[in-house]
């Protein structure tokens, strides 16, 4: 006899622990002040847990506008409707929930964050008389004397890795905010995924993790980091790098997988692509796979651009072209800017980062030397980012996507091998890996015109 079919009658996400003990307190504190006493507690969820989710899938703890993401008023009133400004929202940044920087940027958006650092947290714990955490995982001597080492710095921490904690919030499918999540979910659904998409999602959902000692690692690595950290700037940086790896962590537990491709820059972005590459070891079976990628990628692909753009070009242009060409398909190009700018390794691919991705007026020293040797190149990458600086990433990684995604990943899937993909590298069992490798060749050399160097991890 069939087992009857379950049926979810909650929406299920998680968000940090404090948030919601924060949340419960002030809708208590601030409902009488409210407009007919209707404070919506799963809004205000549901905004937090936007909002870390957006960090989260966007990597930006590690930027200088740490935890800031935009986020457009018309998707705003789409989720929570148009009376939310005035009231939830309005109240999450009174009691510095969320903070928001109040100046429009693209498409009507305005930057907010979601605030959860040790000395609001220890804020919170005292003001609604929150319990400090009886966690013994860090020891008395965890911060350097030259730093602190009292018990209560200790006991900041460990309230943080208390309250950071990804917690469980569920709201009702038939509440009134619930039918409309529901809506909202129905019409991501019809947006459906085209072949072989599909079949790389249905790889991803089968992804496990080994919990406890991948939460071991990260938090021995937060203490270890924290006790090196001199500054308060960097250890708001490795707070946020741990809150990061928490949810990664937290998101292959309970199966909460997002896989989607990009509609800018057509990169399939999944959880894995979004992990710390520290955390892979601890995926169930990853000792028995192997992982493929493509040594220097953004140097290597723009070859693809750089060969269309010779063309009916001088002979000048052509010979530079094939000095770049010649270097970056030999896996030297850094070593070539070492030797340019004088520098290790290291400083050389912040060097590149520079040159390729920053602001044309950005950057001029460093730009002025490297023109000495590749004025063409140079030239070449200030006018592709004439309009935006963002554009010649965008034209690299639209090239990847094609390459990996497009091509690699179809044939490969053809073949009966379905990878993991992480954007320009692959994750496939290790008796896969030689017919792999050999797909990969096959599709690189058709692009490029060559054989760049593919790595295995």
């Amino acid at each position: 006899m069939a087992r009857p079919k379950k049926y979810n009658t909650t929406h299920k996400f998680w968000i940090p622990k404090i948030h919601i003990d924060v949340i419960d307190h002030i809708v208590i504190k601030h409902q009488q002040y409210v407009k007919d006493n209707d404070i919506d507690t799963h809004k205000l969820y549901h905004v937090v847990y936007s909002l870390y989710n957006m960090v989260i899938n966007q990597k930006l703890v590690d930027s200088d506008k740490t935890r800031f993401v935009n986020w457009n008023s018309e998707e705003l009133k789409s989720i929570y409707g148009g009376d939310f400004y005035k009231s939830h929202l309005h109240l999450l940044w009174k009691e510095n929930v969320i903070a928001t920087d109040n100046q429009y940027h693209e498409d009507k958006a305005i930057s907010y964050s979601l605030n959860i650092d040790s000395e609001l947290i220890d804020f919170w714990i005292k003001e609604f008389n929150l319990p400090n955490s009886d966690s013994l995982c860090f020891r008395n001597d965890y911060l350097k004397s030259d730093v602190s080492s009292d018990n209560t710095e200790t006991q900041s921490f460990e309230n943080y890795v208390k309250y950071s904690e990804p917690t469980l919030v569920e709201i009702p499918k038939k509440s009134r905010f619930g039918k409309r999540l529901t809506k909202l979910h129905d019409e991501k659904k019809r947006r459906r995924l085209p072949s072989p998409l599909i079949e790389l999602f249905k790889k991803y959902k089968s992804i496990k993790i080994e919990k406890q000692s991948a939460i071991d690692f990260i938090k021995e690595r937060f203490r270890a980091d924290m006790q090196s950290a001199l500054t308060v700037e960097k250890r708001d940086k490795i707070r946020n790098k741990y809150l990061h790896r928490r949810a990664s962590i937290n998101n292959i537990v309970h199966k909460h997988f997002w896989f989607n491709r990009s509609e800018t820059n057509d990169r399939v972005n999944t959880i894995l692509t979004n992990m710390a590459k520290e955390l892979r070891p601890f995926i169930v079976g990853m000792d028995s796979m192997s992982y493929l990628d493509l040594a220097n990628s953004q140097p290597v692909l723009f070859n693809v651009l750089l060969k269309r753009e010779s063309q009916n070009r001088s002979e000048g242009y052509r010979r530079e072209i094939e000095e770049y060409k010649d270097i970056t398909m030999k896996g030297l190009w850094y070593e070539r800017l070492m030797e340019i700018y004088g520098c290790s390794r290291d400083e050389a691919k912040i060097k590149w980062m520079k040159i390729a991705y920053s602001k044309n007026h950005q950057d001029k020293v460093i730009k002025g030397l490297f023109y000495e040797h590749f004025p063409n190149i140079l030239e070449y990458i200030t006018k592709i980012k004439l309009t935006h600086h963002n554009l010649f990433a965008i034209a690299l990684q639209k090239i990847e996507s094609k390459i990996f995604i497009d091509k690699i990943a179809t044939k490969l899937i053809k073949k009966g091998i379905i990878p993991l993909t992480i954007h320009d590298g692959l994750v496939v069992n290790k008796d896969e890996k030689d017919q792999t490798m050999a797909i990969m060749e096959q599709v690189l050399t058709n692009f490029l015109g060559f054989c760049p160097e593919i790595r295995e991890e």
